[in-house]
């Protein structure tokens, strides 16, 4: 197949990356968005990097302070 590039122009490569890391961050800000805090370690840390210090609108539910935190299960911190 003439007129094909066999291999990815570092400058395309570097443009693919630069969007992917866009899209990266723009879902990271929609699951912050959705909740700050995850049960899954891994993701809570990614979260993490996004919380601000010493924040009281969300608590972490592994402190034991359960202030702000709403829960629709009953029995639980902020159901009703």
């Amino acid at each position: 197949m003439e007129g094909v590039y066999a291999h990815v122009a570092p400058e395309t490569r570097a443009a693919l990356m630069a969007a992917d890391e866009r899209d990266w961050q723009a879902a990271l800000q929609a699951r912050y968005a959705i909740s700050p805090i995850s049960p899954v370690a891994v993701l809570d840390a990614l979260l993490s990097s996004l919380r601000q210090p010493n924040s009281s609108k969300h608590s972490d539910p592994r402190s034991g302070c359960t202030e702000g935190v709403r829960s629709d299960r009953p029995g639980t911190a902020g159901s009703a």
